[in-house]
């Protein structure tokens, strides 16, 4: 499902929406349906999450059908457990459509780890258990999350990820 969001997102952005419209209405019933709670083989379901919310910031014409639904389904995910790199993916997803969570932000600030990086896991293997992570991924998506919430907090409106322009 992300890879399908992923080319959502260049079809659109470069003004080949139309071209993939059936992959746009499955996404959206992934969506609708929570066809993505269960993860995918490798990603989580804050990955699918996470790159759906970076469609929705980059492709603005998608927001009146995606964000009223986007919203339910990240406010679902509110308070659940993860690591920095979950937690991270949650709060930037939820800060793109104007939402705050406060614990899992608080949660993101405990997980730091002494030296100011943070560990998580963004790939993995069913079959063998085995995670993939990345600290400097980790690290900076938490950073992004962090000032994306603040950002958020200050000024009302949904985060601008200058990352993603």
């Amino acid at each position: 499902m992300g890879c399908c969001v992923n080319t959502l997102t260049f079809f659109f952005t470069n003004g080949r929406g139309n071209d993939i419209q059936q992959v746009y209405d499955w996404i959206y019933s992934c969506l609708l349906h929570r066809a993505y709670l269960d993860g995918s083989l490798y990603y989580t379901v804050e990955m699918f999450l996470y790159r759906l919310s970076r469609f929705i910031y980059k492709v603005p014409e998608v927001r009146p059908r995606l964000v009223p639904l986007f919203k339910e389904r990240i406010t679902e995910r509110f308070g659940l457990a993860g690591d920095a790199t979950i937690l991270a993916m949650r709060l930037i997803a939820a800060a793109v459509v104007g939402l705050d969570s406060p614990v899992d932000y608080d949660r993101l600030l405990e997980l730091q780890e002494t030296n100011g990086s943070w560990t998580g896991y963004f790939y993995g293997f069913l079959r063998t258990g085995m995670l993939v992570g990345n600290n400097g991924f980790s690290t900076a998506v938490a950073i992004n999350a962090i000032e994306g919430m603040r950002q958020l907090r200050l000024t009302g409106q949904p985060a601008n990820f200058r990352a993603w322009d």
